[in-house]
């Protein structure tokens, strides 16, 4: 599958794939930005893309910035197929100061640096199953009794 991207600045890197069995490819920032421990913001890629119908473009975190705290604000982006506008990643550096009995700083409070062509998330295509919610009387009945939790932590 080919997809279509578009550079809106000349510093913009497109999503890479890192090696060949990656499922998914890098995204890169195309600033430079600093967030501070609580903050939120969103980080400019410097490209668009356009998506075949049927498909998002799925934004997720890299394992290697959330070890440091810094993960997506909305958990998995999603770029839908008619969204033309610039892509942006949404970054949140969950670290804070929490103290505990020994008043041990638990998370680091140094703001995190993000430099223009840093990795910062990853991406994936994926197909999307269109549906329409009705409205029923009743739904079938299943052997799972409970709520949130039921089958256990």
């Amino acid at each position: 599958m080919v997809i279509q991207f578009k550079r809106l600045t000349e510093t913009a890197k497109l999503p890479f794939k890192a090696t060949k069995g990656a499922a998914c490819h890098d995204i890169y920032a195309d600033e430079d930005v600093e967030i501070l421990p609580g903050e939120t913001k969103i980080v400019k890629t410097g490209f668009a893309v356009q998506l075949p119908s049927g498909f998002e473009l799925q934004i997720r975190m890299r394992s290697g910035l959330s070890t440091k705290g810094i993960m997506l604000a909305n958990g998995v982006g999603t770029v839908d197929e008619d969204y033309r506008n610039e892509v942006g990643v949404i970054l949140h550096n969950a670290n804070r100061h929490v103290a505990g009995a020994d008043n041990v700083l638990v998370h680091d409070l140094t703001p995190f640096q993000i430099k223009k062509g840093d990795r910062i998330a990853q991406c994936a295509v994926v197909p999307v199953q269109h549906w329409v919610p009705i409205e029923v009387a009743e739904l079938n009945v299943t052997e799972r009794t409970g709520g949130y939790g039921s089958t256990g932590s």
